[in-house]
């Protein structure tokens, strides 16, 4: 009787084990409301801004696709994609340094590299970049 108690036991432990183990995501992502998940992009991280915008050429006000954008002293980075427009998540500061650069050649013409500083308080996190074009010399 002894070794059947044992067994139920072990059995019931189990399925309790693996009852939560289901369960406990659940419970987990239900108590997130939509703003932390956009404050948070993943669980484990720190808050984080969202900085995004389009990137369009100075003179023709064409979307540019491939341009490299990256934030000084941060591991974050994105490249345009065809409509122009990038997104990056990065720690809460009060500004931060952009470098946009073409890194796709002559695929869509040649744009001169961009250095912007900006602060988000002032942008909304939203930037319109305008790159100029280089110019071939011959």
């Amino acid at each position: 009787m002894a070794k059947l108690l044992k067994k139920g036991r072990k059995r019931f432990r189990m399925i309790y084990r693996a009852i939560i183990a289901v369960l406990a995501p659940i419970f987990t992502l239900q108590a997130c409301d939509a703003n932390d998940i956009i404050a948070y992009p993943m669980y484990g991280v720190s808050p984080a801004n969202v900085i995004h915008g389009i990137v369009v050429s100075q003179n023709t006000k064409e979307p540019i696709p491939g341009i490299h954008v990256s934030v000084k002293n941060l591991y974050s980075d994105a490249i345009t994609n065809t409509d122009g427009s990038f997104v990056i998540y990065v720690p809460i500061q009060d500004s931060y340094k952009l470098k946009f650069k073409d890194i796709d050649g002559t695929e869509n013409g040649s744009f001169e590299l961009l250095k912007k500083k900006i602060n988000l308080a002032e942008t909304y996190n939203s930037l319109n970049i305008e790159l100029t074009e280089v110019s071939e010399e011959e």
